[in-house]
């Protein structure tokens, strides 16, 4: 199917507030392929991700200063992301 007036940005590195979120290509490539399975097209994308991000964005301001590493585990089995303390400045 056709999607009209409909823009999908998919980035591997998000930054907000201090907080480093990346997506690993397999992690990527596991949310398109869930994405084909529903039959959902662009808008399943944006579902599967949010899916993903409800119980942590609760927890971001929490983790300040880190990157937060969405792997294929996280999109598949549900595990927790890798939380990896970072040395920013500024």
């Amino acid at each position: 199917p056709e999607y009209k007036n409909y823009d999908i940005i998919i980035t591997k590195d998000v930054v907000k507030d201090g907080v480093n979120l990346k997506f690993e290509d397999d992690a990527l490539r596991e949310i398109a392929r869930l994405s084909l399975e529903r039959k959902t097209g662009a808008r399943g994308l944006r579902s599967i991700i949010e899916e993903l991000m409800v119980d942590l964005m609760f927890e971001l301001p929490e983790y300040k200063n880190y990157d937060i590493i969405i792997t294929k585990d996280v999109v598949k089995d549900g595990a927790k992301p890798l939380f990896i303390k970072t040395k920013r400045v500024g």
